[in-house]
């Protein structure tokens, strides 16, 4: 093998201006939506900590670095990507979302698009370089619609992959004051180890040495280690060993695409019910219970062993027999709830959608192994409805509900709820609601926005699902809206076509033209491609294709409440004002937005948690 040469360096180092080849046996790009959303959560908590308002962009440089890792790269013409393709092209999607951000919002920043292709000849060659990939990255790099075909895993990954980024990237880092900050650290901040060596076949054998040679034990691995060795008796210990297989062969065999399965059990449940403290938020502050439990929680249990309340074998034997069985299975249970939609346990699925991770953490502080079934299934539907409705008021009232930003009153609402009665569960959690000081009245100004385009679709499902539900549609179902990847999912419509010169006379100016068109009462879905193919059509053309689509659509034409008196029975229950019409403009749309609000309110409504 010729020489090794190994070193750290930047991200900025690694992209810019570079082209990396990947070989025939290595193309697919395979991350999933867990493996960037945890990516996002970890550099936003590594930044947001060092950034302080009033910093200048000179103190970047004094700012902290977050370590990515290895990558294996050769020194040949054509540079070949050993280890490190699916970090790297992920961080490439990263940064052409921030590059359309920077021509948004901070346009005398400096382009970085070098860090995303070179040019040689007049062509744009991308970092990575897949002849496979090349239209999908163009179509993200443009911002255009990509018209390929999607029957590659690269390609639908990498489409879902940025759709991810664009719904779970942090709004604190896209604001006009820190955004420069950010890219600043991204570039500089975000450091590697290249490992480069001549050839590909010695590539290789630094590959195989690194990651075959002893088999590395995971911190679930060392941490049953060590609860084992406490437990002095032989039948004990073997017993509480059958257990632990059991449970964690369980969890890795319920996605196996999820290599880690066990650790993020093990982060909720410990920090669920044992964490106490949390980091503080600001500048230079020590990590404490939740932050090391996310990081070695391993370690973490050793250190806190005490306060665990294992103090002798026998409570570590209950800790595996008992609690670790008890919560496991809950864990996996309300997992598989949140994947599919089942009517009683609806808001775990709704929750998934919105990718709100936090239900998870509440439901196991809040049900105890000594709850009965009965116990434990109000639990999960109280603390899971809660969820829905915490989301859903910060979205209309555009109050952030990143992971970032919620950490901490998640966190002290997790301490607050361990084990607490079922009743006053309930009525707990509603008076935090009530104290939030928040209303579905935030819907009077709600507008599709970068912000809000979060939520919007999930709403909007959510109201024609009520809708349907209340008529008894017999094609009713909720799964239809929120379908996403590929296939033809359900698209936000703009009832108004985007032609201000066709509404000029409704309207005092451009201006007020676009702020009507964004608001939540001119806003429907539709599938992509009937989205599509009308777009630019008047009202009066679109309601044809209205008439034959979802109900959300139905209401606005006047054949739909003709002979349908389940529609008019449940208009009539329910007291919401929903009628046709017959033209569509400034009023009607003020009409919609306070009709959606009233149905909201309805669909969302906090006093329920009282009485489940």
């Amino acid at each position: 093998m010729d020489k090794i040469e190994a070193h750290d360096c930047t991200l900025y180092y690694l992209l810019f201006n570079k082209k990396y080849v990947i070989h025939y046996y290595q193309r697919e790009y395979r991350w999933g939506t867990k493996q960037v959303k945890e990516l996002l959560e970890d550099i936003t908590e590594e930044f947001l900590p060092n950034y302080s308002p009033g910093d200048s962009r000179k103190q970047v440089k004094d700012y902290s670095n977050y370590y990515m890792g290895s990558v294996i790269t050769t020194q040949e013409s054509d540079r070949a990507i050993i280890d490190g393709q699916q970090r790297l092209t992920t961080l490439t999607l990263l940064l052409i979302h921030l590059n359309r951000l920077r021509k948004k919002i901070c346009p005398e920043y400096e382009d970085f698009s070098q860090m995303i292709y070179s040019t040689q000849y007049g062509e744009r060659t991308f970092n990575i370089n897949d002849e496979g990939r090349k239209e999908c990255m163009e179509a993200l790099f443009k911002g255009t619609e990509y018209k390929g075909p999607t029957d590659g895993t690269t390609v639908s990954n990498l489409l879902g992959r940025f759709e991810d980024i664009e719904s779970l990237l942090d709004p604190a880092l896209q604001t006009e004051e820190v955004l420069p900050f950010f890219l600043d650290w991204i570039m500089y901040h975000l450091v590697f180890i290249e490992i480069s060596v001549s050839s590909e076949q010695d590539a290789h054998k630094v590959f195989v040495t690194m990651n075959d040679r002893g088999l590395s034990l995971s911190p679930t691995e060392m941490l049953k280690g060590y609860i084992l060795s406490e437990i002095k008796d032989d039948g004990d210990r073997a017993r509480a060993d059958d257990v632990w297989k059991s449970v964690f062969d369980g969890l890795l065999a319920r996605n196996r695409e999820e290599g880690d399965a066990d650790d993020d059990f093990m982060k909720t449940w410990l920090r669920s019910r044992y964490a106490e403290t949390i980091r503080e938020n600001k500048k230079g502050a020590e990590p404490r219970d939740f932050d090391l439990i996310g990081s070695e929680f391993h370690k973490w249990v050793r250190s806190n062993a005490d306060s665990m309340g294992l103090d002798c074998p026998k409570s570590f034997s209950d800790l595996v027999g008992i609690d670790l069985k008890f919560y496991s299975e809950l864990y996996m249970r309300i997992k598989d709830l949140s994947e599919r939609f089942d009517k009683g346990f609806e808001d775990l699925y709704y929750n998934a959608r919105l990718k709100f991770t936090f239900q998870f953490q509440l439901i196991l502080s809040a049900v105890s192994p000594s709850d009965g079934r009965e116990a434990v299934d109000r639990k999960i539907r109280m603390v899971s409805r809660f969820a829905n409705q915490y989301v859903m008021l910060f979205g209309v009232n555009y109050r952030d509900f990143s992971y970032s930003n919620v950490k901490r009153s998640m966190f002290m609402l997790t301490k607050d709820i361990r084990g607490m009665d079922a009743h006053r569960l309930g009525c707990y959690l509603a008076d935090y609601l009530d104290g939030l000081g928040l209303s579905m009245d935030g819907i009077d100004s709600l507008r599709l926005s970068t912000f809000t385009k979060r939520f919007i679709p999930f709403m909007l499902a959510r109201i024609a699902f009520y809708l349907e539900e209340g008529c008894m549609d017999p094609s009713r179902g909720i799964a239809k809206y929120m379908a996403r990847g590929r296939g033809n999912n359900y698209d936000v419509e703009h009832i108004i076509a985007d032609s201000y010169e066709s509404y000029r006379d409704a309207f005092d100016d451009e201006e007020e033209f676009k702020d009507y068109r964004s608001r939540l009462g001119n806003l429907i879905l539709l599938p992509a491609d009937k989205n599509r193919s009308i777009q630019d059509q008047t009202y009066e053309e679109k309601l044809d294709t209205y008439a034959g689509e979802n109900i959300l659509a139905k209401t606005l034409c006047s054949g739909f409440y003709k002979n349908n008196p389940r529609l008019r029975a449940f208009v009539e229950e329910s007291g919401l004002d929903w009628h046709p019409l017959d033209s569509f403009g400034k009023e009607e749309i003020q009409y919609r937005q306070g009709l959606y609000k009233e149905t909201a309110k309805a669909i969302w409504d906090v006093s329920s948690l009282r009485t489940m």
